[in-house]
């Protein structure tokens, strides 16, 4: 596991001194705090309103003394009211002049700063001396879904890819090429009750020499019970993982040696693992279901309410620390293999 501190200074060492980010948090932190007063001038003044409404309509029946106090009522309350949308409306969308905090992310990813971030976390992870010629694609630094699996599903592997941030390099002197999907959205009902689910796809390809196309479409993927395909000698294998071919296709065989069964067992604590399979390239896949979006793509964090750079920092680091375990944990497999 990497050391906090290593990331730290790997941040600061882009961001730290840079004046231009430092003035746009300044302006943002003003901007937090002047979409507070919203909020609080907001309430006040529709309570304000309420109140006065309601204490001089209980001390006078004068019907005009009781019009007047009701148009200024309702005005004061609709202010307050109008106060408190805005608010709303600006946590949410940041629209007008709390574009400001979009304008983080443009800062976070101008001239090849996360590149240089990806460098520094892999170099200095278990893999810096199988890595080299690491390049970070920026593409967009937006969170969103898609609104169900068949739209996901449907979507070409092109799209998918140039829709969020990719990574590529070189492992084991291969192409490498990483990126986390936006996630799917499910939603299941019962009548009683409705659940929504997040799924997120994380996939890496890896440049394949090693078999030919003979071992197209192979998928070796989560075991599961009662599977009537290839058995191997290993009965704790058999129970981990299952393989697309028959009990007579010679390939399972053939791919599965016991080096291989071996290496692959050995693997532990990847529960979000899916399948590997080759196509040409060699692909591997990690699986994550969850009632909120726990990845964004490589690189984007969440950015309403950042107002200093230590929070920047913090939510930066975590990110970092969090996309290094995604790609090691599909490098394993990568490693098992070539």
């Amino acid at each position: 596991m990497m050391e906090d501190s290593i990331i730290d200074d790997l941040i600061d060492s882009e961001f730290k001194e840079d004046k231009e980010f430092e003035n746009l948090l300044k302006v943002i932190n003003r901007l937090i705090i002047f979409r507070i007063l919203i909020l609080i001038i907001g309430v006040l003044l529709l309570l304000g309103g309420l109140l006065k409404y309601t204490l001089f309509d209980l001390k006078t029946n004068q019907k005009n003394n009781l019009t007047i106090n009701m148009i200024i009522s309702f005005l004061i309350i609709g202010i307050g009211f109008i106060l408190i949308v805005i608010y709303g409306l600006s946590r949410f969308y940041n629209f007008g002049f709390f574009n400001s905090f979009k304008k983080i992310a443009n800062l976070q990813f101008k001239n090849d700063r996360m590149t240089r971030l990806y460098n520094g976390i892999l170099f200095n992870s278990s893999y810096s001396n199988l890595i080299n010629d690491i390049k970070f694609i920026y593409n967009n630094s937006t969170i969103s879904f898609y609104s169900n699996e068949r739209k996901f599903n449907n979507t070409s592997f092109d799209d998918k890819k140039n829709s969020v941030n990719n990574i590529i390099f070189n492992f084991k002197n291969k192409n490498s090429l990483f990126f986390i999907n936006d996630p799917y959205k499910t939603v299941r009902s019962n009548g009683k009750t409705t659940r929504v689910d997040y799924t997120i796809i994380y996939e890496l390809y890896y440049k394949n020499d090693k078999f030919d196309e003979s071992y197209n479409n192979i998928v070796v993927s989560k075991g599961t019970k009662f599977d009537k395909n290839y058995q191997t000698e290993s009965e704790l294998f058999n129970r981990k993982y299952d393989i697309n071919l028959k009990s007579n296709d010679i390939r399972a065989a053939m791919f599965l040696t016991p080096k291989l069964i071996d290496k692959l067992m050995s693997i532990e604590n990847d529960d979000n693992f899916h399948k590997l399979s080759i196509y040409n390239n060699f692909h591997v896949v990690h699986k994550k279901k969850s009632t909120r979006i726990n990845d964004y793509p490589l690189g984007v964090i969440e950015y309403k309410s950042i107002n200093s750079y230590k929070e920047f920092k913090k939510r930066l680091s975590k990110k970092l620390k969090r996309d290094l375990n995604l790609i090691i944990n599909s490098l394993v497999y990568v490693e098992s293999i070539y």
